[in-house]
């Protein structure tokens, strides 16, 4: 599991359109340099435009809230995407 690339990749899709575009409309293309496990690019490639917004509110919060950066495994996809 890699959690900051998982917080990159929403970062980069909150501020770079083109890239936010590339995710939704082929996320293979636009996560090719990211290290992800499968599940999590399963996610993203079910994933929509306002959910994106939403994950990277709650991604945020988490990160203001502990200051975490543990790999905890599949934290994300459950607790962000649910």
């Amino acid at each position: 599991m890699a959690v900051k690339d998982v917080k990159k990749v929403l970062d980069r899709a909150h501020e770079d359109q083109d890239f936010h575009d590339l995710l939704l409309k082929n996320p293979d293309e636009a996560l090719k340099d990211y290290s992800l496990t499968e599940k999590e690019r399963e996610r993203f490639k079910t994933v929509t435009s306002e959910k994106l917004s939403s994950y990277k509110l709650k991604l945020d919060k988490r990160y203001s809230l502990d200051g975490s950066e543990s790999d905890e495994d599949d934290w994300w996809a459950e607790s962000v995407t649910d």
